[in-house]
């Protein structure tokens, strides 16, 4: 997971890390695949912006005890 605080957000500091782990596992992975909530808007612009696609969507429940 990869998280900023709002007052770190919208400095290159998100892409400067998915750029990290790019280069770290390029010859490890043939794929990196990043999920987020399908209403969070600036997640999903944020990774399109770096180059992810859609591929899927599906729901996920969660049970509380």
């Amino acid at each position: 997971m990869i998280a900023l605080s709002k007052n770190q957000q919208n400095k290159g500091i998100g892409k400067i890390l998915i750029n990290q782990l790019e280069f770290i596992y390029k010859n490890k992975f043939k794929k990196i695949i990043v999920g987020t909530q399908s209403n969070n808007i600036q997640s999903i612009k944020f990774y399109k912006k770096v180059g992810f696609k859609k591929i899927r969507e599906f729901e996920v429940l969660h049970k509380h005890f």
